[in-house]
């Protein structure tokens, strides 16, 4: 109220006193109010005169008055107008490019509100970012721009988002990180599209035609930058027209078009001093030394180059004077100086190494995972919020029926309710059943895991044991006696290789079971090359169809075709064996696999009893399974959401088929 009312006293002041200006007017009214030890409009009045002077790019002066409005406020002990005197001066001295008081501000603004929340937090978070940014300290900027980013996803605050977003495709930008750059200033195009904010449309389409530009993609930089510079002059944003021609200049530099090149970053010069920008002023007058050095003039390129950097190294502009270090040690090679060439090349790599060096994107990567890790808990918890919000709504409608039944039927209702409890208990036994059952099976398959592998350092020392003895007192044994050796060693071969078949039936639980894009081609080759030797032992013949690529697990898929083509090769009746591997697609969109040999076959009798543990059919021809590949087979094809079979007769052969959806869970 007090602040409309002095408004509008000013207002009618002017009608009188045409001279004055608002800052006079104000600047009186405050004097006044000093005077009189007036507190209250003291705040007031100072924080009036500190945004004219912010909007004027006074930016010393605009802080003098935040300073003001901030003891007033500490005064009367209001800390809602502390905490806002706070971030304007951490916005002023920023954009005054005094970043270490711009950071000690919003620290201490974050501090006080870091419990009790503000209006004023995620905005204190964005200045304090690009106040870090502006430094160099670009892990703290990530940090903090993420927590902003945060705090405006959960107000969802679309605008604030897209401010967000383009801030951290910056940061990633000169990181060197141009991938993760793009994505977040495609995230800030695609928001200024859908809320119509013309100002950050601009700034996303300069900043991708800059990203290109960097990737050395020159047709996607010149369309973006091109569009960028029609929608500023549309706006008459002189900073965007600055800027704009400033990516055109360094891209038609990139053509070596110096003349069309000066044209643009002559503009793009004069229209920074007219904005006050001295970051953009760095950046062209750099160019500019670029171009004079190409069209032969070194001297009047090293004093542009010497310029910028004079202008970087002022205002703390650390990527800026980075890479001025590197063409001013360019610009000296290029003029056979290398004493020179070498201390600003070690400038260079120096500051290089302060800025983008590995640990610092590793410890971005863990903060980018973290951030959202927390975002996917956060969705979880507002959907289980509203869940669990229409249980209650469900849980008042059952409550209000029940109530409506019980006026009408209330003897049907206690027999329903009795019922209902019956149900109740039963539905609790069933599920006390099922936890015990899937523990049983946990703890089975933990068991089977553990007991396979425990059991392979006794069997290794068995059968090491025994070829021991028969190597060294071979010539002292009689025949029987190396039978029964070779008896003991052929067993523990066997036993080894259940042992094997066990773990990896009990791996398929345990193991990762993402998918990706497999060629099955790659993966039967792989397989043959494995059994290579069993393949030229028994000089079998294999044939592979073409396949389509599919989205499976590639050591899953391994394991499939390996025990299907080891089982064609082992039961092959003492003929040679022919294998055959083709693959069909179904109108119900379902990839399915044959595998076909000419083997001993089976009955169909056993064709689901093959598929179990541990099941064997009667021995033939001294060939003999663990009873485990098959079951392996059939676990891998389950958890594809697909199914296995087989198609045989005894002594002609058999055909296994297993299907896989296209698109499997």
């Amino acid at each position: 109220m007090f602040r409309w009312m002095v408004t509008g006293f000013i207002l009618f002041g002017w009608s009188f006193v045409s001279t004055a200006t608002p800052v006079d007017s104000l600047q009186l009214l405050l004097d006044q109010a000093i005077r009189e030890h007036d507190w209250d409009k003291q705040t007031d009045l100072a924080f009036q005169l500190g945004k004219l002077h912010l909007d004027q790019k006074q930016y010393e002066k605009a802080a003098d008055f935040f300073t003001h409005m901030r003891l007033s406020a500490q005064s009367q002990k209001k800390r809602a107008k502390e905490i806002e005197a706070l971030y304007y001066l951490g916005k002023a001295y920023r954009r005054a490019e005094n970043y270490n008081l711009a950071i000690a501000k919003l620290e201490a603004l974050i501090e006080l509100t870091a419990h009790t929340g503000s209006p004023f937090l995620d905005k204190a978070y964005f200045e304090l970012s690009k106040s870090y940014q502006a430094i160099g300290d670009f892990e703290n900027a990530y940090k903090n721009q993420l927590k902003c980013l945060e705090l405006r996803e959960e107000k969802q605050d679309s605008s604030g988002q897209m401010r967000c977003y383009y801030q951290l495709g910056t940061i990633f930008y000169y990181q060197d990180n141009f991938d993760l750059a793009l994505q977040y200033y495609e995230n800030t195009k695609d928001l200024a599209e859908k809320i119509h904010d013309k100002k950050y449309l601009y700034n996303s389409l300069g900043a991708l035609g800059s990203t290109y530009q960097s990737m050395g993609d020159l047709q996607k930089s010149l369309s973006y930058s091109k569009k960028a510079l029609a929608l500023a002059t549309e706006m008459n944003y002189p900073t965007g027209l600055a800027y704009t021609y400033a990516n055109l200049g360094e891209y038609y530099f990139g053509l070596m078009r110096f003349d069309s090149a000066e044209t643009c970053i002559r503009q793009s010069l004069r229209l920074s001093e007219t904005i006050r920008d001295n970051s953009l002023k760095a950046a062209v007058l750099r160019i500019l030394g670029k171009i004079h050095l190409q069209t032969g003039n070194p001297k009047a390129g090293l004093a542009c180059l010497d310029s910028s950097l004079f202008l970087a190294k002022k205002y703390d502009y650390t990527s800026r004077i980075l890479e001025v270090y590197l063409d001013m040690a360019d610009a000296y090679e290029a003029t056979n100086h290398p004493e020179m060439c070498g201390q600003y090349l070690k400038s260079y790599i120096r500051l290089k190494d302060s800025i983008v060096n590995e640990s610092l994107a590793q410890e971005l990567g863990k903060i980018q995972t973290k951030y959202e890790v927390l975002k996917r808990e956060k969705e979880i918890a507002v959907k289980d919020s509203k869940i669990e919000q229409l249980y209650r709504k469900v849980l008042i409608g059952s409550v209000a029926f029940l109530l409506l039944l019980l006026v009408v039927i209330g003897i049907s209702y206690r027999r329903q309710s009795k019922i209902n409890r019956l149900l109740e208990s039963k539905t609790r036994e069933i599920e006390e059943q099922n936890k015990k059952l899937a523990r049983s099976n946990a703890e089975l398959q933990q068991f089977a895991y553990i007991a396979s592998h425990d059991l392979k350092e006794p069997l290794r020392n068995i059968g090491s044991f025994a070829s021991l003895i028969r190597r060294r007192y071979a010539d002292q044994m009689n025949e029987e006696c190396l039978e029964f050796f070779s008896y003991i060693q052929n067993g523990v071969a066997r036993m080894y290789q259940l042992l094997n078949d066990v773990l990896s039936f009990s791996r398929l639980d345990y193991e990762d079971h993402q998918t990706q894009l497999v060629n099955p081609k790659e993966i039967i080759e792989e397989t043959i090359f494995k059994l290579s030797t069993q393949i030229q032992d028994k000089n079998a013949v294999i044939l592979v169809g073409s396949m389509p690529e599919i989205h499976a697990n590639p050591v899953h898929l391994g394991q499939l075709f390996q025990n299907l083509i080891s089982n064609g090769l082992k039961f092959s009746n003492g003929k040679s064996p022919e294998i055959k591997v083709f693959c069909r697609k179904t109108p119900d969109n379902q990839y399915v696999f044959s595998v076909q040999d000419n083997g001993i076959g089976i009955h169909m009798k056993y064709k689901d009893k093959i598929f179990e543990m541990f099941q064997r059919l009667e021995k033939q021809n001294g060939q003999e399974g663990t009873g485990v590949g098959l079951a392996i087979c059939k676990k891998i094809v389950d958890q594809y959401g697909g199914k296995i079979w087989v198609r045989s007769k005894p002594q002609q052969g058999a055909t296994f088929f297993f299907a896989f959806p296209a698109h499997p869970n």
